[in-house]
């Protein structure tokens, strides 16, 4: 019975074993199965009046795999001829001086050891040329830093080529600072900028050190790149500059998806103008008609139209027709006196309304006034009051009420 049982737990042990190896298979399949590429950079197109910024978000596919980002760059699509996911561990040979905590769902947690840097090594690959590639790009988080040693976090990046046949020199390296806030980064790596960068042939590999004894670090992705990366996450704010391209994709457990990218486009506000306005002189009570722009003026889709008379509706003006959102015109019907205007706004065929409403010419709504020959009329140099006498700012309406002007 003892070996009967014995039997049953190896035998147990060795099915929870594969059922689990079955469950991770599983998992990097669905993920890969789900998470499709963005179609779509939304914000891209944008009127002039935007601002100094705009937001692009990517839209479209399908994001629902494990510790799936969005990752963005300049340009077109960036040319990656070397990347590093961390689905499965360093290599024998690849890791110094630091120990694997964890290695779950793309993710590498390394924990570094012993007096000397931790470092991880990328040999004998490429070659690439140092002309076409010079990006460093790294998603990681450091978890704790270094107590031993400042900054806390330090990086150094170290190249090889074919002039070194794949041995670390220290004067081959970038130093750089990862941010020790516990959340995760992107970080850039421009190695061109040594001044050895490109004098001992193409690139075979390099070597990822980072801090001292103590430092617990994430890795999510390694990459050697023409470009850097700009940004990681579903938006991503950047100047509205006409012209100015951007790409991105997906990133995650398993997943590489394809890229997509597009250009900014700024487009030109409306103008708009009075195509017909009253006079200078107009009477009260009397139909006034303010006309801009029709659709067919501006192309197919003008529209949106906004009439604003200066005023209280029903107080000072009562509209007649028009002045909905999608009429060219406005007739209203002055109901007090004074000088009028009346401002108006639309979206031209490309959807771009203007910064602020054109306004109409002053139109100065009066009463008849009983002239020096004895008409009536708003259109006067001068009227006569109450006792005969000229008067510039009013005169006698056709019932011998004193206007005033």
């Amino acid at each position: 019975m003892r070996f009967k049982t014995q039997n049953m737990v190896i035998k147990n042990t060795y099915k929870g074993l594969i059922t689990s190896v079955l469950f991770i298979f599983i998992g990097m399949f669905y993920a890969k199965a789900q998470t499709t590429a963005p179609t779509d950079i939304e914000g891209s197109t944008v009127c002039d009046n935007t601002g100094d910024t705009v937001v692009l978000t990517a839209s479209g596919g399908n994001n629902s795999g494990v510790n799936v980002v969005e990752v963005w760059y300049p340009g077109d699509c960036p040319n990656i001829p070397y990347r590093r996911d961390w689905d499965t561990r360093p290599a024998a040979g690849e890791l110094s001086n630091a120990n694997v905590i964890a290695n779950f769902n793309g993710i590498l947690r390394l924990r570094a050891s012993g007096s000397i840097a931790p470092h991880i090594e990328m040999t004998n690959i490429g070659p690439f040329n140092p002309n076409v590639y010079k990006y460093v790009n790294i998603r990681y988080r450091v978890i704790t830093a270094s107590p031993t040693r400042t900054p806390a976090t330090a990086l150094i990046m170290y190249f090889f080529n074919a002039a070194t046949n794949n041995v670390a020199r220290t004067g081959y390296s970038k130093l750089a600072v990862m941010e020790d806030d516990g959340q995760w980064h992107v970080m850039s790596i421009d190695l061109s900028i040594h001044s050895e960068y490109t004098t001992g042939g193409n690139i075979t590999g390099f070597r990822y050190a980072y801090a001292l004894e103590g430092t617990d670090i994430e890795l999510d992705f390694f990459e050697f790149s023409d470009t850097p990366i700009l940004a990681w996450g579903p938006e991503y704010e950047v100047p509205a500059t006409n012209g100015t391209q951007y790409s991105v994709t997906r990133r995650g457990f398993n997943v590489n998806t394809a890229c997509i990218s597009k250009t900014i486009v700024v487009n030109p506000l409306a103008e708009p103008t009075f195509n017909a306005q009253p006079e200078s002189l107009s009477l009260l009570g009397s139909e006034q008609r303010y006309e801009t722009q029709a659709p067919t003026e501006l192309g197919t889709g003008a529209s949106n139209y906004v009439w604003d008379p200066v005023g209280v509706l029903n107080t000072d003006y009562n509209i007649v027709s028009g002045g909905s959102t999608n009429d060219n015109f406005i007739v209203l019907e002055w109901l007090t006196k004074g000088n009028k205007t009346v401002r108006v706004n639309y979206e031209n065929d490309l959807g771009c309304p203007a910064n602020n409403p054109t306004s109409s010419l002053v139109t100065r709504v009066r009463e008849n006034a009983l002239l020096p020959t004895g008409a009536f009329s708003i259109n006067y140099g001068f009227t006569v009051d109450a006792n005969g006498n000229k008067n510039t700012n009013g005169g006698l309406d056709k019932t011998g009420r004193k206007v005033l002007d």
